[in-house]
């Protein structure tokens, strides 16, 4: 594997560890302070916020853990890639919970390594009356199903 992949896996994985730690600022170091971020709630685009990101992480029994399935990432001269699916496990209330996101990131490598400059997570959602999110799916492909 490349240098340059290899500190990329290590810099998302150290977010997962401490994501499973409970420590915001530590996830949030690996952002750019003007990163831009399409993340899972309103509004269309948040700002990386450490304190409202560790109020999330407060809001469940224990910190969840978020694993990372497909990863790929793909890298060119200081700008890089990543993209893949996401598994966030949880427990709230002594009940144990899990969803599944897609992810992409981009990456500018600067004199200190490697920043996130745009993260983007999604999830699909049933296009019925009822237009709920699709978090019972697991990864995988296949016909887009639009009713």
């Amino acid at each position: 594997m490349e240098q340059s992949h290899a500190e990329i896996e290590a810099l998302l994985h150290a977010q997962s560890r401490d994501h499973a730690a409970g420590d915001a600022a530590a996830v949030m170091s690996a952002y750019r302070s003007d990163a831009v971020l399409f993340d899972l709630p309103p509004p269309l685009q948040v700002k990386a916020d450490a304190d409202g990101l560790q109020e999330w992480i407060d809001g469940w029994d224990s910190p969840p853990t978020i694993s990372y399935h497909g990863l790929s990432i793909s890298v060119s001269g200081k700008m890089a890639m990543a993209w893949g699916f996401v598994h966030t496990k949880f427990r709230r209330n002594g009940e144990d919970g899990g969803f599944w996101t897609r992810a992409t990131w981009s990456f500018r490598r600067e004199a200190r390594g490697w920043k996130i400059v745009h993260h983007h997570n999604s999830v699909p959602f049933y296009m019925d009356d009822s237009q709920r999110a699709a978090l019972d799916l697991e990864p995988g492909s296949g016909k887009a199903q639009i009713y």
